[in-house]
């Protein structure tokens, strides 16, 4: 990738990306899938404090859930509108 950090990509026959594996800008692992289309729907990687993270998209790469760790360490998931705003919580 363009920080240096190394960068794993994923075609399909179609010349679509499908999988991306990199570091992300603190340094931290990053998977990306796509779907065919080379819409970005998930992504597994961490959030800012370390904790793990993954994030799901519908087909149109809107953001529809996240699923980590709360700031107090217990799980969290967040679930998202077609618009993209929170719909519920479940700490």
């Amino acid at each position: 990738n363009h920080r240096g950090d190394g960068l794993l990509e994923i075609h399909n026959k179609g010349g679509k990306r499908v999988l991306a594996a990199a570091a992300n800008n603190r340094g931290d692992g990053l998977l990306e899938g796509y779907n065919s289309h080379g819409k970005l729907v998930t992504v597994v990687a961490s959030n800012d404090r370390g904790d793990g993270l993954v994030n799901v998209a519908n087909k149109k790469g809107r953001w529809v859930s996240a699923v980590g760790a709360a700031t107090n360490g217990n799980g969290l998931m967040e679930t998202f509108k077609a618009d993209g705003s929170l719909s519920k919580t479940f700490p």
